[in-house]
Formats: C-alpha cells, structure tokens, sequence
C-alpha cells in the first residue's frame, strides 16, 4: 500500500494557513537588524538554553506554548526545536518551529517564517492574508533589489517556504531567471543559479523539464496556432479588476466537426491571463453565447463575468437529449475564475435568466439570503448556515458529488474562508446528508440498522486513522480540516449506499476487501514500530511520544482492530457495500509525509 498521496499538498496547506490568520500585529521595528546573536548550538543543549527559547517563544505566541522535542528540516544541517500550543475549541492545536542557529520561527504545518526570537522583528503570525503580504514584501523586496535581481510582482516570483525559515523565489538577473532563498528576518540571500542550469542538472531533468513546458506562457497566437477561432462580436476590450485592461476573447476549437467553446482573458500583449472553467458536470456543454457582462455578483468590488448561452445536455449514448438557455456566473478570485454549480441553478431554476438585468436583480436575492452586512462573528455563523442550506438541495442528492457543492469555492466566493468556517460547513453538510439517510430508510427497519452500523463504523475508523497521522506530523489545524472532509465523504457514501446508488458486483466487493485487509495490515505494523519505538524514527523525521499519546497510540491500535473486523464482517456479501470499504480503503491512505 502506497500511503503517500501527493496532491499538492504543499500549496493546499498554504492557502490553508494563510485563511486561519486573524488581525492583530506586534509592530516591533522594521529598521535595520541589529548584529547576530550567536546561538549555534549542538545535542548537548542545555536544559537554560531550552527555557530560554521556550520563554522566548511563550513570550510571543502565549504562554500555552509547550516544547515538544526535535524536529529536523529536510535538507538543512540547523538544529530545528518544535513547540506546540494548547487547542482551541473546533480547532487543533497550532505548532511551530524554531531555527536555533538564525531565531527565526516558523508555522509547524506550512513552514512560512513568522517572527524571529534573536533580532528585533515584526510578529507575522497573526496577520491576515493581505496585510502578511505587505509586510513580507516590505522586507524582502529590498533585499532581492539590493542584490541586483528584478521581480515581476512578489507574490507571482513565490516558489514555496522552505521550512527552516527561508522563502523561495523565483527571480531575474540582466533577464536569466534564477532560483533564490531569502531569510526575511536574518536578511540572507542564498543564489542556486539559473533556473535552466538547475534543471539541466537534475537526474529528474525529463520531468522538471515537463514542468518547466507547462509553466509557460500560453498566448493567443499559440491558441490560433491550435487551431482556436474568436467569435469576434462577443470579445470585448474591458478594465478587468487588478489586471487593468484586458481583452475577453470568446472563441472555440472544433472537436469532431462540433464547435467547443471557450473563454480566455488575454493581455494588451497577447498573453493569456486566465481560462474561464468548462461547465458543471460534463454532460452539460455550452453551445453558443448569447450575452455577456461584467458585474460584481458577490459584493466583494471585483468584476465578475456573466454568461447567457444555450446549452446541450448529452446522453449516455453522446446524442443530445435537451437544449436550454442558462446563466453561468464566473467569479473572479486571485486573477482566476470560479464558477459554482449549485449557485447557477438557482439562478435558472427562478427562471429570471433571460437577461442581464434580471440575472443581476437574482443574484442580489440570493446574496441577500446569505449575507448580512456588517455581521458580528455569531451572525457569520448564521450566514454560513444559510448558505449550506442553499447548497443542500435535492440536486446535491441527485448528483451524489461533493463538487457540485464545491464548499471551499463557495467559503471564498460569498466569506473571508478560514478552516473554522469550512470544518463547520461540512458539518452542516453531512447533518443534511444524514438527515435525508434517515428519510430514505424510515420504511426499512432493517436497511435503517444496518446504514446506522456502517455509518458509526466509518466515522470511528475515518477518526482513528486521522489521529494516528495527527500525531505523526506533529499536530495542526490542518486535520481539521481533512478529517471534516473525510467524514463527509463517509456520509455522501452511506447515503449512496441506502439508496442503491452503488456498483452490484461481488467481485469487486471481494477486491475492495481484500485491499482493506492489506492496507491494514501494513498500517497495524507501522503502529506496532510506533509504539515499541515510543515514537515515529526515521531518518529524516524523528517524534517521541509522551506517555499520553502511547496510550493513546495503543487504544487507537485496538480500535481499528476492532472496527475493521466488524465492518469486513457487516459488508460480506452485501455487493452494495462496496462503496463504504472503498471509502475506507482511501482513507487509510492518507499521509502527510
């Protein structure tokens, strides 16, 4: 059992992160550094330098702050010293790192740098996202110019953050783009030279080399090149929020003699900007424009794109089996677009469709529904209620996919996002789920026994194996955030599994079995290491245990025992089950590491 997913998990966690900022800033002096403090310690770190970093720390984010023990970064020869802080109620707890040899402190789950405990530096991490990227810019443009190098914009030049205190950039000099790591804080500039020599060099060069293909600019002359065709009545020359001036080009490529449209935001250079996304779900295939403007749909200052077509809907044997005139709202977000099926349906399904003016006049009904202006925290609350309950339809039932409900998407089009807000909307979600459960097998006493086992099954084992990975990776406010999710994956199944919406096929049931039998034999021996180890060793990462957490980690190892057992027993030769041991097959793979 492979148990790394990689999802880009690295970017996921730094959106995350950024959502989970407040608003409040220690404004200690920008000026010019003072001289370093040399720290550099070794293994023989005595137990006053330990209470002095933990002092230090407490000092900064609270006294709650408690050491946890040694926690390397990859790559880097520094001495690195984890903490963590109590949790907050619906949240896990934060954690952070401390670079002993340069002070700088980072975020323990996304490693972005937040202050540092030996030169006179601001506190970052309580910054919203707007405000930490003014003041990482103020810091670092500086020291990247005084270097020679030029930029196209910081945050575009932001490659990742390293993790021992140190930001990537990507950054050009006399027009060659170079690699470069910053320290913020101890204001260092680490060259790695061009980014071609970097590539050429690597023994992954084949792959980089189809990344570096796929970070390229794509330009209109290259979309013509393929074969692309503007429907020039319906490109428009439009001031487009923070890109200025901009050209909206409609067009299509043909695709076995049937014209697939698209639409692209292109530069006064011809570069193109932003895609807007294809229709919600496939079957549902936009076939010609008849209007389209550019309004704020949300209330958030920007322009949105408003988009009045005829639509096909297909079939399963591709012969069109309706045609309509819909409405499609893109809306504009961090020079992309977002589009949000259930949201479109409402506005169709009101029938005040037809033309701009009504579709405007709709959607401030249904910004009205969900928003209320200068809300105070609890009515934030209201409102995300208010919204799930929009979002809970029948259709949410009938599509059985949790993209057509696209809660993150929606968190950011109509709030400010955080993973309080999302832990919770999910929750809303699956209430809904289980509540339409309860309803589908009210009539079936046995079907209703039955649903309510598996669904305690899931949810138990979907908990116990997010602890495990919990304490693996050190805590933080991520597993909030997956573990919501993965127990709403466990209620979309259940209610698929109640209503026969499943594959009836007892080969694949006795697969999907044997796999679960396999994955948790592999994961029963990596807890059995743990716990003879006190601990997750390794040779990159190591984590000792407290007492606490060993027995904990031996109660969660029976536990799963016990549940896999049970549910291995509860779905043989029930076919339909299929779904629910896949469900759990999938998230006994889940691993940060």
């Amino acid at each position: 059992m492979n148990r790394k997913i990689r999802i880009g998990i690295f970017i996921f966690i730094f959106c995350i992160t950024f959502s989970l900022m407040g608003c409040s800033t220690n404004n200690a002096s920008k000026e010019d550094p003072p001289a370093k403090e040399n720290i550099t310690t070794n293994e023989d770190t005595t137990t006053s330098d330990l209470d002095k970093y933990t002092k230090s720390i407490q000092d900064i984010f609270g006294e709650n702050i408690k050491y946890r023990g040694k926690d390397p970064v990859k790559g880097s020869s520094d001495e690195f010293f984890l903490f963590y802080a109590d949790s907050v109620e619906g949240l896990d707890p934060l954690t952070y790192k401390l670079n002993v040899r340069t002070g700088t402190v980072t975020d323990g789950t996304s490693g972005m740098p937040l202050c540092n405990i030996l030169v006179a530096s601001p506190n970052l991490n309580n910054l919203d996202l707007d405000s930490y990227k003014a003041s990482v810019e103020k810091i670092v443009s500086p020291l990247i110019i005084d270097k020679g190098y030029t930029i196209n914009g910081l945050f575009d030049a932001f490659l990742g953050f390293i993790g021992d205190g140190n930001i990537e950039y990507q950054v050009y000099k006399n027009d060659v783009p170079y690699v470069i790591q910053v320290e913020p804080f101890m204001q260092e500039v680490t060259e790695f030279g061009e980014v071609v020599t970097d590539i050429s060099d690597s023994e992954n060069a084949e792959e980089n080399s189809n990344q570096l293909g796929q970070d390229e600019e794509q330009t209109l002359e290259g979309l013509l090149d393929d074969g692309f065709t503007i429907i020039e009545e319906q490109s428009f020359w439009v001031d487009m929020n923070s890109w200025g001036k901009v050209r909206f080009v409609s067009g299509y490529f043909m695709n076995n003699k049937t014209p697939e449209l698209h639409f692209y935001i292109v530069s006064s250079n011809l570069v193109v900007l932003a895609t807007l996304p294809d229709s919600y779900p496939n079957t549902h295939e936009l076939e010609s424009v008849q209007a389209i403007s550019f309004k704020d749909m949300n209330g958030d200052g920007e322009k949105d794109i408003i988009i009045i077509g005829n639509y096909n809907t297909w079939d399963a044997t591709n012969t069109v089996a309706s045609a309509t005139t819909e409405a499609s709202v893109y809306y504009y977000s961090w020079e992309s677009f977002i589009q949000l099926p259930w949201y479109n349906d409402l506005l169709n399904d009101s029938g005040n469709n037809t033309s701009i003016a009504a579709i405007v006049k709709e959607g401030d009904k249904i910004l009205q529904q969900i928003q209320t202006p200068n809300a105070t925290s609890k009515e934030e609350e209201n409102e995300i209620d208010r919204l799930a309950s929009l979002i809970c339809n029948g259709k949410l039932l009938d599509a059985g996919d949790l993209g057509y409900a696209d809660l993150s998407a929606s968190l950011v089009v109509f709030f400010n996002s955080s993973t309080y807000s999302e832990v919770y909307i999910t929750s809303l979600v699956g209430d809904y789920l289980a509540e339409d459960t309860v309803r589908t097998v009210s009539g079936d006493k046995a079907l209703k026994v039955k649903s309510e086992k598996f669904d305690s099954l899931l949810v138990d084992i979907i908990g116990d194996v997010i602890s495990y990975n919990y304490i693996e990776s050190g805590g933080g406010t991520i597993w909030s955030f997956i573990s919501s999710y993965a127990v709403l994956d466990a209620k979309f199944a259940v209610n698929k599994y109640v209503k026969g919406i499943t594959l009836n096929d007892q080969d694949n049931l006795r697969s999907s079995l044997s796999s679960l039998s396999t994955n948790w034999s592999e994961l029963r021996d990596e807890i059995q290491i743990v716990i003879k180890d006190k601990g997750f060793k390794s040779d990159d990462y190591s984590v000792d245990l407290t007492e606490d957490e060993l027995e904990e980690m031996v109660d969660l190892r029976l536990r799963l025992h016990n549940n896999i057992k049970s549910l291995t027993k509860l779905a043989a030769n029930d076919e339909k089950a299929k779904i629910l041991v896949d469900v759990v097959n999938d998230k006994l793979e889940i691993s940060m590491n």
